[in-house]
């Protein structure tokens, strides 16, 4: 995020952005306290939203192709992201970047089903939303692998009896047909 807040690690920062990203607070409420803890009441709600979205990278189109390469052999996959709603709304314009074919919800084409710590109201590592998403979707956790970039968040999945993998590079898209026994004839690119 641009600095408009100081350091990403302040606990009273941190405080916010979990109450956002859990839902607790809804977007002018976010807004609201960033300009509290900023100091600085002028900052526009564009100004706010432009920062908060600047932390958001790229979506790496190769990772799209293999969940849909995926899909089409038979696998189901979900999507369990800790995000908010300016967020989600963000990353749904880079998916359609990816898929530029693809109308309607994107979340719906790419993914079985799409949860978002904002709706459920859990972040990640809470074991809770962990148990909430495979009852939902009626998963058994032992037949479930569970991908994250957090050391954290995969702990809180082997909790509930997820296969648990972290994943630190797009290295992934290479290794996980593989993983999975589908082998990899195609080329992700």
């Amino acid at each position: 995020m641009d600095p408009l807040v100081g350091s990403m690690d302040s606990p009273k920062l941190q405080a916010i952005i979990h109450q956002h990203q859990r839902g607790a607070i809804d977007l002018p409420a976010f807004r609201s306290a960033l300009r509290e803890l900023s100091g600085r009441p002028q900052l526009s709600d564009s100004e706010i939203d432009h920062a908060w979205s600047s932390q958001i990278g790229d979506v790496d189109c190769r990772k799209l192709k293999l969940i849909e390469d995926l899909r089409r052999r038979g696998f189901k996959v979900y999507m369990l992201s800790t995000t908010d709603p300016l967020h989600a709304k963000v990353i749904e314009e880079r998916f359609q970047r990816c898929l530029p074919d693809v109308s309607g919800d994107l979340y719906a084409h790419i993914f079985e089903k799409a949860y978002v710590t904002f709706e459920l109201g859990l972040l990640k590592p809470d074991v809770r939303i962990y148990e909430e998403v495979l009852t939902d979707a009626g998963l058994k956790a032992n037949q479930t692998l569970f991908l994250d970039d957090s050391l954290q968040n995969v702990l809180g999945a082997q909790k509930v009896g997820l296969y648990s993998v972290v994943i630190h590079d797009d290295s992934y898209v290479r290794w996980l047909p593989e993983l999975l026994g589908v082998g990899s004839p195609w080329r992700v690119r």
